[in-house]
C-alpha cells in the first residue's frame, strides 16, 4: 500500500510538471485569474490545440487524394479515438476529489500537440 501511494505521488508530480511545461500562456493567465475555473481554462487550451491540429490536417488532406488520402483518413480516425480516450484516468478520484484537472488538461493538450508535430512531419514528407 505504501509503495502504491509513493508511485501515485511520484506520477502526480511528474504529470503536474509535464502539464506545467506544456501549458500555454493563455492557460497560465486564465488559471491565475481570480476565481478561475480550471475546467474553463483547460477546455479553452484544448480547443486552441485542436484548432491548430485541425488546420494542419486540412492542409494535408488538400495535398493528397486516392489511396493516400484514404489511408491518412483511416489513421486519423484511429488517432481521434485514441485522443478521446487518452488521459481519462486522471479524472479518477484517486488523484483528488473530482480528479486531477491540471494534469488531465496538460496530458490531453500534450497528446494533441504530439499529433500536431506528427502532422508537421507528414507535411514535410508529402511536400517533398
Amino acid at each position: 500500500m505504501k509503495r502504491r501511494l509513493a508511485i501515485l505521488l511520484v506520477w502526480t508530480a511528474v504529470a503536474a510538471s509535464v502539464a506545467a511545461a506544456r501549458a500555454d500562456e493563455a492557460y497560465d493567465q486564465c488559471k491565475a485569474a481570480a476565481n478561475a475555473d480550471l475546467g474553463v481554462c483547460g477546455e479553452a487550451w484544448l480547443a486552441r490545440e485542436q484548432s491548430a491540429l485541425d488546420a494542419k490536417w486540412t492542409s494535408i488532406i488538400e495535398l493528397t487524394d486516392g489511396a493516400v488520402a484514404d489511408t491518412l483518413a483511416n489513421e486519423h480516425t484511429a488517432w481521434t479515438a485514441f485522443k478521446d480516450a487518452s488521459c481519462a484516468f486522471m479524472h479518477d478520484t484517486a488523484f483528488a476529489p473530482g480528479g486531477d484537472k491540471a494534469s488531465y488538461y496538460g496530458c490531453r493538450a500534450g497528446v494533441i500537440a504530439d499529433r500536431s508535430s506528427e502532422l508537421d512531419g507528414y507535411m514535410s514528407y508529402i511536400d517533398n
